[in-house]
């Protein structure tokens, strides 16, 4: 098989060789496979990379069943025309698994994420895999102008689909009026369910938003306590005090986007506080104290926060937030985390004051 493939190189792109070797790695080949994808490559110059697109799509939904495709880039032809063998090949080597996230195209790349509500809401009702499967190749080795027995059918008016809604119960046979009555039941229920599990998916979504505030508390606090303790404010202070107090330090300093962000950040986790007790269980092991912070805040606010981000990088508080994490941030731990802190004083002015 493979000297059947090398045979074959000279013909393809280096790009079309590179898919041929991704989707070999992740979906193993044989001799159909590899003449179908030939002849996707080199016969149908006229639809672009769109035949090759849903035969990638094809394989994928069948390998990987939990997850989901956009259906924003089946409908849009101005997407499908932008997405390139080397686009495709980039979403061949991404970190496929099958669970349920959601490939979309966006800023001319495939990117995997965790599915919003309308997203979810719209792969339920959705027909995706419908469209996939419906799909006509635009040459696989058939006259244009030659319509198949199926096709005949299908455009014979007697093969013409009355929807559901529409059918006239009364011309029924008795047994069909049954069928339908039961059907028309069926299919009342499912709506029922579709729109029941929308509206518990969305508060899923509003209860795992809110726990994450929750379990963070101690790390909102330490963060701030952190810059209490080089500003030498009042440690024992309520935490409302000691913000209000490391606002009016920075407003001490020339304004900046840097600042402004900062200030921004800091009201922000504050106002997390608030959100109830702290739980008894720590998030995700491996990953770091800012990395839960920002993942929070930055999904929350919609923005990104890149000067603070890098700022508190650079001032190690991760180093120092370490101390923070059991959830309960004793007075020992507040002792702990304020003799680790990494920076001192002339270290973040001259951050903050630096372009």
């Amino acid at each position: 098989m493979i000297d059947l493939i090398n045979g074959f190189k000279p013909l393809l792109s280096e790009e079309m060789n590179k898919y041929m070797q991704n989707y070999r790695k992740l979906f193993g080949f044989d001799i159909a496979t590899l003449f179908e994808l030939l002849i996707h490559f080199l016969t149908n110059v006229d639809t672009g990379n769109e035949d090759i697109l849903y035969f990638t799509f094809k394989a994928l939904t069948k390998r990987y069943k939990k997850l989901v495709i956009s259906s924003a880039i089946l409908d849009s032809k101005e997407v499908k025309a932008s997405i390139s063998i080397g686009s495709l090949n980039e979403l061949l080597q991404l970190k496929l698994k099958n669970e349920k996230k959601i490939i979309v195209f966006e800023n001319s790349h495939f990117l995997i994420r965790d599915l919003n509500i309308k997203e979810l809401d719209d792969f339920i009702k959705g027909d995706f895999l419908q469209k996939i499967k419906n799909y006509k190749y635009g040459n696989l080795g058939k006259d244009d102008d030659s319509d198949t027995d199926e096709d005949k059918i299908k455009d014979s008016p007697k093969s013409e689909e009355i929807p559901f809604e529409n059918v006239d119960i009364d011309s029924l046979e008795p047994s069909y009026k049954s069928i339908y009555r039961k059907v028309n039941e069926l299919d009342k229920v499912v709506a029922d369910l579709r729109q029941e599990n929308f509206q518990l998916t969305f508060k899923v979504s509003i209860l795992r938003m809110d726990l994450r505030k929750i379990q963070l508390r101690s790390l909102y606090k330490g963060i701030i306590d952190i810059f209490s303790s080089i500003y030498k404010i009042k440690i024992d202070d309520y935490y409302s005090s000691k913000l209000r107090s490391i606002i009016n330090r920075l407003d001490n300093l020339p304004s900046s986007k840097k600042i402004i962000e900062l200030k921004e950040f800091l009201l922000s986790i504050y106002s997390y506080l608030q959100k109830g007790n702290c739980l008894a269980h720590t998030i995700e092991e491996k990953t770091s104290p800012l990395e839960k912070i920002f993942w929070l805040v930055e999904k929350e606010k919609k923005k990104t926060f890149p000067y603070t981000k890098e700022l508190l990088k650079n001032l190690n508080f991760d180093e120092t937030l370490k101390y923070a994490e059991n959830n309960y941030y004793s007075l020992k731990d507040k002792k702990k985390l304020l003799n680790n802190i990494k920076f001192s004083y002339d270290e973040l002015d001259t951050l903050l004051r630096k372009d």
